[in-house]
């Protein structure tokens, strides 16, 4: 683990406990405001991919807080190991949603949904967890490290155990949380999920070539 300066600990501090608050506020406007058809049914709001996604960014931010009050060894050990999930996983929350909402907003989020979403609470789950996971990683962490067939083998695991969970769910509640999953057939869902690991795995070729502290030295160049 690389020394700090004092400067760097302190921006590092504050961008986690702004995330923190912003992550915070964004479960609590579930809660207060999510559709209780959801809420009520098996899996909860962990029936999506948005929610299960800002809980682990939660939980990566409320590490890195850990590690910048009291610098221990064991909290920086298992931030970058968090990041190596959540970085291509909100990058792929953030241009999947954008992208279908873009095309047709009915395929995420029902038209008979009693609550809208307010533009706060959706730039605060489906823009905002990105910027900080990627400001964090950029600028206060090391580069990623694994290579390209453990990288491979991570998100297939992570794309599968979703699509396993959605099934799950889906099988007790008879419905999908997601109206886009239940228009698509078997093999097109099999295509989005596959489409969803892609992007997970090239997010993380893309970031672990842009740290600046991965790019070789300048008198190397």
């Amino acid at each position: 683990m690389q020394q700090r300066s004092s400067s760097t600990r302190i921006k590092s501090f504050l961008l986690h406990s702004v995330a923190t608050a912003s992550l915070l506020w964004s479960f609590n406007w579930v809660e207060k405001n999510g559709d209780l058809a959801i809420r009520n049914s098996y899996g909860s709001h962990f029936q999506h991919l948005t929610i299960l996604s800002l809980a682990i960014t939660l939980l990566t931010m409320l590490v890195s807080l850990l590690a910048d009050i009291t610098d221990w060894k064991v909290f920086h050990n298992i931030k970058p190991v968090l990041l190596y999930i959540v970085c291509p996983l909100e990058s792929i929350v953030t241009v999947l949603y954008w992208s279908i909402v873009m095309y047709d907003r009915s395929l995420l989020i029902p038209k008979t949904r009693p609550i809208q979403l307010p533009l706060d609470f959706d730039l605060s789950v489906h823009l905002m967890p990105t910027v900080f996971c990627l400001l964090d990683y950029l600028f206060f962490s090391p580069p990623f490290s694994l290579s390209f067939k453990v990288s491979t083998l991570l998100y297939l695991a992570v794309a599968f155990s979703y699509m396993w969970w959605v099934e799950k769910c889906y099988e007790v509640n008879k419905f999908y949380a997601y109206p886009i999953l239940a228009i698509l057939e078997p093999v097109q869902k099999g295509i989005l999920y596959g489409t969803a690991c892609v992007l997970s795995l090239l997010s993380y070729i893309v970031l672990k070539t842009v740290h600046p502290y991965a790019l070789p030295p300048h008198n190397a160049r």
